[in-house]
């Protein structure tokens, strides 16, 4: 199916002008807090206070969240291996194995929602050549002469997808090594970076629901940054490429990759429970339930009016269809 073909002729301009989005019935949904300016007496709990609850909140937050040593070990960490990467991106030297072209934290220390115990930092670094084994091993040389420079004791070792700088237990910083996007199709296998990692990725996000209602998606090339690509998928769809890409992962953690990629058996190990050295993948049931009821016949019609006015097609926005339980 061509997606640009037949968008493109509407949006000429003799083409019938922009092509109109389906319409979205709102509700909004019973809430006491903004109820009780109509006359809805407040509910009052008498099993315990709110200063109780506030303050096992605080509580738990507390256990959660990193202690200062914590936060202050993996804070020098960082800033040193992101400052060594960053002189290397400007000034890389004697370092001919791998050209950096961008240098980037991200992960739980980058948002502010890194947990107790887990000191960990995450940095992407983004080479302008390939990635090939030789590069990482060389870059990995270079940041572990340029950081005994500073006096302080670091452990470095390779990773799957680069190398980890550790300083003792109190804190570590995982250095993952990619490639600009230009270069994705002359990946080699043999003597490149593993490619696996990216397709477990993508089934890990779809899995985690990435092109379900409410999620950020992906934006849709042929649209603009503005659009997500699910809103054009059903509810059914988005509920289908979840659950499928759920069981595909966990035959794919059991060794069934073939089937997976289609070498061998067929589709239905997306449908149908299979059996993995010993172990039972079982699909997950539907989510989505097709919604079966009727409007009354006065709220369809203002409700056609509403979108005839607004310039839409009468229709349920698919982040808002109500057949997500």
């Amino acid at each position: 199916m061509m997606r640009g073909g037949p968008r493109m002729a509407m949006r000429g301009r003799g083409g019938g002008g922009m092509m109109r989005r389906p319409g979205v019935i709102t509700h909004f949904p019973f809430d006491t807090g903004v109820c009780r300016d109509f006359g809805f007496e407040e509910s009052r709990d008498t099993v315990f206070s709110d200063d109780v609850l506030q303050d096992a909140l605080l509580k738990r937050n507390n256990e959660l969240s990193p202690t200062p040593q914590e936060q202050g070990a993996i804070s020098n960490l960082v800033n040193q291996v992101q400052s060594v990467l960053d002189n290397i991106t400007v000034s890389p030297g004697s370092l001919d194995a791998c050209t950096l072209e961008e240098v980037r934290q991200v992960g739980s220390y980058k948002k502010g929602t890194m947990l107790h115990g887990k000191n960990v930092g995450d940095i992407v670094v983004i080479l302008r050549t390939l990635p090939t084994s030789e590069a990482v091993d060389a870059l990995m040389d270079r940041v572990s002469e340029e950081l005994s420079k500073l006096g302080a004791v670091y452990k470095i070792n390779l990773t799957e997808g680069g190398f980890e700088v550790a300083q003792g237990k109190t804190a570590s910083v995982q250095i993952l090594v990619t490639t600009v996007h230009q270069n994705f199709g002359k990946l080699d296998p043999t003597c490149h970076l593993s490619p696996d990692l990216s397709f477990k990725r993508v089934l890990q996000l779809l899995a985690a629901g990435l092109l379900l209602p409410g999620s950020v998606g992906i934006c849709d090339p042929c649209e603009g940054p503005h659009v997500r690509i699910q809103n054009s998928i059903s509810a059914e769809d988005q509920d289908a490429v979840t659950s499928t890409a759920q069981t595909l992962l966990r035959v794919l953690a059991h060794g069934g990759y073939k089937q997976v990629l289609g070498f061998e058996g067929n589709s239905s190990i997306a449908s149908v429970m299979s059996v993995w050295d010993g172990v039972v993948v079982t699909p997950g049931p539907k989510v989505y339930e097709k919604p079966n009821y009727e409007l009354p016949s006065a709220l369809l019609a203002q409700t056609e009016e509403n979108s005839e006015a607004n310039g839409d097609d009468q229709g349920t926005h698919p982040h808002k269809d109500p057949g997500f339980i």
